[in-house]
């Protein structure tokens, strides 16, 4: 590792005052196909191509030495990268590969796992065409294959693994049609293959890996008809088997080969004359016979062979009559030194079946699905110590994985691991490393990925999920906090719905899939979530929409099996529930206004049972509506939770309503005669039709009314104990544009809240009377908007911004005092950045991102003169953000002890975090020396700056660094004024040596 120099050590952590925090990621949503296919096994690594949703299909690799899985190299660049028609052969490590990336078409490639070591290693095709390699075969150190160019056509080549040792070996047929060369293999020490040099057809060709060495094996059937039959070769013992005709008398039928020319002959006519047994061999062996396919009258049936002649007869004949038991995708696998196979029979359909090579011993081993339809078995493949295999039972419409030791009892379903055969994957089973990989999990959380098993269904998991981009939330502006759990919206691949989390992996899950399939119970017609879950008793209530009761009440307690639908309301299909809800909690009850479609929305409450859930009080008689548009939700921003809209003080709920004659304050006791009017402000016109309860301290509540008929709504505060006579005006502005009168907070048993009217942007604080209402800073800013206000520590923060924006431009911060209210940080209008989320306190620290595509989290506290310390982030359990154009962090919430925030990487999408760890950051942005002693202004600078020093110090040298410890040539205009005219915008730092001390200051330059 490179390491850097002591003196840029300090100046970093000098400058942004940064520290590293663990990070975990808690991912939600793991949907997408990565489709592994071509998998690979060599000595210490498994290769597999993949999409991981972004590079398309590539090639990935296991390190087992490692134990890291990862992409070796995005070959294709945006193109169709490795596909299932790619040929993967492995010499110890090395992986040969052909795929066919941009124009280059279907080349060899060569790979050690490295993305430096994977390159082509020779273009074949001439002219930008491709040379179509196929049968890949390592024979004496070299690689031989069969490749086309277009001057001699699909010959034989040979490759070193270089590019000059890629050459053609042997033009067989001369001219541009080619030869053609196929069914490579090797047998006592030479390599077998088929090929046609346009003399004597379609032959058997022998070769020992020189030219002259290479020669046609057997003209089997004299002339140009060629005698070999489609392939199939089967090697036993000292002899290898194949089918062949040497005549049109004799058809295609078993012959045997010593690996000698005269060694070679007909070994069985089994069916007597011109007509074929077969046209290639289909079957596998063991050390003491083989079985292969016959087509004859028994229908295609299974024939044995212990090397004699005599020894060569039909099997048994599985499926009665003329129809046939196996057929040409009939698939073998030796264990055990049995032989077992898929066959077909009139009562059970495709089903498992074993040998031992003898008729008796020839027998179904399960019927995995009763009936005649079968259980489509496919991969079937031997492992060190059992069979694997994917099948569809009898509770299934598509297909798992079977584990079988060839019996009965021990051939079971291993996983529901969905390998259905309509996924479009090419999938297969390859052992590695004591364990088993092959591709599943079409329709599953996960998508189709890469999965292993040890043989134990415990042990049948997602070995590695690599296409896991879509998002599993987005923010936290409606939660809920239950005990230690909170209750959030997530998505994990079938639609928005409730989950549940204390901050850990293990502890974060969805509770329930209330709409199945890929629809949120939660979205609205405005197109918002609206879910506004809110805690009371020991219940979360929430809104939800089913497709048969609409939008109604539900409620949880974080477990599946008690998270229900409280109450269908309005019965049937219509909503209870508006879009934008009033939800209350008072006393652990519920409480809520809903439309029952016969008196409109009232006041209803909750006690999370059906019976305890009733209309509280019809305030508004008839069908009119006693909230009309009050809601927990802001009209003009979605997503955004409101005001309360409600007060808890002395005993009562308090919450303003309309009775059909007025919008007026009511309270409640939570029965029906405890529930009145208890404060009636006259409207002041037919704009002023709604009253808000916003908080409550002091023993006073507040809310707000519109005192001058503004068509831009509510624009004044008042205080009241309850009663009419106890109800008092507190403050009143002219609103003029678009609604600022809506952020409240209590910090120090004191109302904060916003306003932008005719004193411009305003902030004011109240105790609940006249004279303890003050306006803290007025028309301080030329935005129009407050974004936030937290209360965090000893101050409220509040960021500023753009009109009709929900980002801020300005951080600023109040004591409670005018001159304790002061601007932390400001970022131009010009610019794309912004501070975010300024809304999370944690351990006394205001959380917020600056939107700069960068990866820190800022915070400010007590102590902080700026804006500009943050966190830098470690995922401990994945890659580390990142990459650019991703924004980074877009929401924090601080629960039990932790910091949780969703955040997008390009590799998972937006997903869930959570850190816990302590704030060692309460230290200033420079030690109060060297604030006292030193002032550099204008710092953010432009083009020059200035340095002073106390009256009793004089400079005797200043130096200027950048964040690398390079220093800087200044140009001094003056003895204290220097010229950076020339330098680019960043963060730099001044050292300053007096004639007493030495100091270092930051110096921001902004162009």
């Amino acid at each position: 590792m490179k390491k850097i120099p002591l003196l840029i050590v300090i100046l970093l952590g000098f400058i942004c005052n940064s520290q590293t925090i663990d990070v975990t990621e808690i991912e939600l949503n793991y949907v997408g196909d990565s489709s592994p296919q071509n998998i690979t096994k060599g000595n210490t690594k498994i290769y597999f191509s993949a999409d991981n949703g972004i590079d398309y299909e590539e090639l990935w690799v296991h390190d087992m030495l490692t134990n890291n899985t990862y992409m070796v190299k995005n070959i294709s660049s945006g193109g169709d990268g490795i596909d299932y028609n790619s040929i993967f052969l492995t010499v110890g490590d090395i992986l040969y590969f052909t795929t066919s990336p941009s124009s280059l078409g279907i080349e060899l490639w060569r790979s050690d796992g490295t993305e430096s070591g994977t390159y082509l290693i020779k273009h074949i095709g001439n002219y930008g065409g491709p040379s179509l390699i196929n049968s890949l075969t390592y024979y004496n150190g070299n690689l031989f294959f069969a490749a086309y160019d277009t001057t001699v056509g699909r010959e034989l080549w040979v490759s070193d693994g270089t590019p000059n040792g890629t050459t053609l070996f042997k033009d067989i047929y001369n001219g541009v049609i080619g030869s053609n060369p196929g069914n490579f293999f090797i047998f006592n020490g030479n390599l077998f293959f088929t090929a046609n040099n346009g003399t004597n057809g379609n032959e058997l060709w022998i070769s020992d890996g020189t030219d002259n060495g290479t020669t046609l094996f057997k003209d089997i059937y004299p002339g140009a008809n060629g005698g070999i039959a489609q392939g199939g070769f089967i090697k036993m013992n000292n002899s290898f088997y194949f089918y062949a005709s040497d005549s049109n008398s004799t058809g295609y039928e078993l012959w045997k080969s010593d690996g000698t020319s005269n060694g070679t002959v007909l070994f069985k006519d089994i069916i007597p004359g011109a007509n074929n047994s077969n046209y290639g061999l289909i079957g596998a062996s063991t050390s003491s016979y083989f079985i292969f396919e016959v087509i004859s009258t028994n229908g295609t049936e299974l024939w044995k062979c212990d090397e004699t002649v005599a020894g060569t007869t039909l099997l048994k004949d599985i499926y009665s009559g003329v129809n046939s038991g196996v057929s040409s995708t009939t698939q073998f696998a030796v264990y055990n030194n049995k032989i077992y196979f898929d066959a077909n029979t009139a009562t059970t359909g495709v089903e498992l079946w074993g040998t031992d090579g003898t008729t008796v011993g020839t027998e179904l081993v399960k019927d995995i699905r009763t009936g005649t339809t079968g259980s489509f078995i496919t991969e079937l493949t031997a492992t060190s110590n059992y069979l694997v295999f994917s099948a569809r039972g009898d509770d299934r419409d598509y297909n798992t994985v079977w584990k079988s030791d060839g019996t009965t009892s021990g051939t079971f379903e291993l996983k529901d691991t969905n390998l259905t055969l309509y996924s479009n994957t090419n999938f297969s089973f390859v052992e590695f490393n004591n364990l088993v990989f092959f591709a599943a999990g079409y329709n599953s959380a996960n998508g189709i990925e890469l999965w292993s098993t040890d043989g134990t269904t415990a042990n049948t998991t997602v070995f590695k999920d690599i296409y896991h981009r879509f998002s599993g939330m987005t923010d936290f502006y409606d939660v809920a906090e239950l005990g230690n759990k909170l209750i959030f919206t997530g998505n994990n691949g079938n639609g928005n719905e409730p989950f549940i989390t204390d901050g850990t992996i293990i502890g974060t899950q969805p509770i329930k899939d209330i709409n199945p399939g890929n629809s949120s119970p939660f979205f609205t017609s405005a197109g918002f979530r609206s879910a506004s879950y809110t805690k009371a008793g020991n219940y979360v209530f929430f809104r939800a929409i089913t497709p048969n009761f609409g939008a109604e009440i539900w409620k949880t307690d974080g477990t599946e099996a008690n998270t229900t639908m409280v109450k269908d309301i309005k019965v049937g299909l219509g909503n209870s529930i508006s879009e934008y809800p009033l939800f209350m909690e008072f006393n652990g009850i519920f409480y809520f206004k809903a439309d029952d479609g016969v008196h409109g929305e009232e006041l209803w409450r909750s006690d999370g049972t059906e019976t305890g859930t009733y209309m509280l009080k019809d305030i508004n008689p008839g069908n009119g509506h006693a909230f009309g548009n009050q809601s927990n939700i802001y009209y003009n921003e979605p997503n955004t939770l409101n005001e309360k809209c409600y007060a808890v003080l002395n005993g009562y709920l308090y919450f303003a309503a309309n009775d059909g004659t007025d919008s007026s304050i009511w309270r409640t006791d939570g029965t029906q005669n405890g529930t009145t009017k208890v404060i009636n402000i006259p409207a002041s016109g037919v704009y002023d039709n709604g009253r808000v309860v916003i908080n409550a301290s002091n023993d006073k509540i507040f809310f707000k009314t519109n005192t001058n008929n503004s068509s831009y709504g509510n624009n004044s505060i008042w205080s009241s104990d309850g009663t009419q006579t106890g109800t008092t005006l507190l403050y009143e502005t002219n609103i003029t544009g678009i609604v600022q009168f809506k952020k409240n907070l209590i910090h120090n048993n004191n109302l904060y809240f916003t306003a932008y009217g005719n004193n411009g942007t305003t902030l004011v604080k109240s105790d609940g009377t006249l004279n303890g209402t003050v306006a803290l800073i007025e028309n301080f800013t030329d935005f129009y908007t407050f974004n936030t206000l937290t209360s965090c520590g000893n101050y409220v923060y509040f960021g500023v911004g753009e009109q009709g924006s929900y980002t801020s431009k300005e951080l600023w911060r109040t004591d409670g005092t005018t001159p304790g209210t002061v601007q932390l940080g400001a970022i131009p209008l010009e610019t794309p950045e912004f501070f975010i989320d300024c809304d999370t306190c944690y351990q006394d620290n205001l959380i917020f991102k600056k939107d700069s595509q960068n990866n820190e989290i800022y915070y400010v506290n007590g102590n902080s003169t700026n804006a500009d310390n943050y966190l830098t982030a470690d995922i401990v359990n994945s890659e580390n953000f990142g990459e650019i154009g991703y924004y980074i962090y877009t929401d924090f919430y601080e629960f039990n002890g932790k910091l949780l925030f969703p955040a997008a990487k390009q590799y998972s999408g937006t997903e869930l975090y959570s850190s816990e760890f302590d704030m060692t950051l309460n230290t200033p942005d420079f030690s109060s020396e060297t604030i006292n002693k030193i002032i550099v202004y204008p710092n953010p600078a432009k083009n020059n700056f200035s340095v002073k020093v106390n009256n009793d110090e004089a400079i005797i040298s200043l130096k200027l660094f950048d964040l690398f410890g390079k220093k800087i040539d200044l140009i001094q205009k003056s003895d204290s004024n220097f010229d950076i005219s020339n330098l680019s915008s960043g963060i730099y730092i001044i050292t300053v040596v007096t004639n007493k001390s030495s100091y270092n200051s930051k110096l921001i330059i902004k162009k």
